[in-house]
């Protein structure tokens, strides 16, 4: 009989713990550029994805292959407009993990520019995540 209860007694623990932990953790959201139209003013992604718990967020920017690489100028911003991070910045074919002032619970957008006028209007692609992880 006292086995029976420190089998129940553990199985209680180990159920709680599984439902505590998936409660904390949460999915990392992450939005994609498919030929963004990148040009001196900063533009918005089309997605607001929320923002789970993770200190910085992450920028990734596909190589432009045969063309020359780029800088893109670009920020988190809540959806009040409100921006919440410094003007970063990531050449095309990189990846930067950049710090922010956010809060976990809310919707956020990035916004993209190009760095210098000479590389024009361009399309770019990658991905974006307001968490890191």
């Amino acid at each position: 009989m006292k086995l029976g209860k420190i089998k129940a007694g553990l199985l209680a623990i180990v159920a709680s713990t599984l439902l505590i932990s998936s409660l904390v953790i949460a999915e990392r959201q992450i939005g994609y550029l498919q030929n963004f139209r990148i040009t001196s003013s900063f533009g918005r992604t089309k997605d607001y994805l929320v923002k789970s718990a993770a200190p910085y967020y992450v920028v990734n920017l596909d190589s432009r292959g045969r063309n020359r690489e780029i800088v893109v100028r670009h920020y988190l911003a809540n959806s009040n407009g409100q921006r919440r991070s410094d003007i970063d910045k990531t050449w095309t074919g990189d990846r930067g993990i950049y710090t922010q002032d956010t809060k976990s619970g809310y919707l956020y957008a990035l916004h993209l520019a190009r760095e210098n006028w000479w590389d024009g209007a361009r399309t770019i692609s990658g991905s974006w995540s307001p968490d890191n992880w």
